[in-house]
């Protein structure tokens, strides 16, 4: 189903069709090329275009493995194209200069644009640093390599806040993990990474962790409060 707001929006496509790989708690597991097909049909309907369902659309494009570069471009497009030196967003702004909203918006549609539109942060962050899937952090799992990045205290799943450095495509060691709640941490290797790694608490106490349940990942127990720090193993 495709929902079209011609009042409002002329043209504009609401890919309503993308909830069902929202929240992140569903899983594009087993059907990753049929997600992907998905949200790529939606883009060609024109769903980049309009603002209203950018919180699906990034989201779901990422959560679907959609290639990065792809989806950065659509998504910086659309910011340009509707976002004002202020910081304001609006739809119809890119056909009336990015610096208003438009008064022949509708009242309550142009005061929520901004709003709307910086969830779409969601799937930036998702870009950067994901646990949707299983629980299992990882570290720009769905960022382009090529691209230096980093981030500062990302909450995933189960309560850890992340940080990390990516640098010539290699995660710098000394990755950061805060937890706010009991529980375990599990972490992919990153990208770069190999052969172990080496797990401190906020005391420089050596943390045990041992193998995850998936390939190439590492768990150990973590309480509320707890700080860590995971350098690569020697030898690396």
């Amino acid at each position: 189903m495709v929902c079209r707001y011609p009042a409002y929006f002329p043209g504009s496509t609401n890919p309503l069709d993308l909830y069902a790989i929202w929240p992140g708690e569903w899983s594009t597991k087993g059907m990753a090329a049929l997600a992907q097909r998905t949200v790529l049909a939606m883009g060609a309907l024109g769903s980049w275009q309009q603002g209203n369902a950018l919180p699906e659309m990034v989201p779901a494009a990422v959560r679907a493995g959609v290639e990065p570069g792809w989806i950065l471009g659509n998504l910086s497009a659309r910011v340009n194209a509707t976002m004002a030196q202020s910081g304001v967003m609006a739809e119809g702004a890119e056909t009336q200069g990015a610096t208003q909203v438009s008064a022949a918006l509708h009242p309550v549609k142009a005061s929520i644009c901004s709003v709307v539109l910086s969830f779409a942060a969601q799937g930036v962050n998702d870009m950067l640093c994901s646990s949707f899937d299983d629980g299992i952090i990882r570290l720009f799992d769905h960022w382009p390599l090529d691209e230096d990045a980093s981030f500062q205290t990302l909450r995933t799943q189960g309560g850890f806040l992340v940080s990390a450095t990516l640098r010539s495509r290699v995660v710098d060691t000394g990755i950061r993990i805060e937890s706010t709640a009991d529980g375990t941490c599990t972490l992919a290797d990153p990208p770069g990474w190999s052969g172990g790694i080496v797990v401190k608490d906020g005391a420089g106490r050596a943390v045990p962790a041992s193998a995850g349940s998936e390939p190439q990942t590492w768990t150990w127990p973590a309480k509320a409060g707890d700080s860590f720090v995971v350098n690569f193993a020697a030898g690396h």
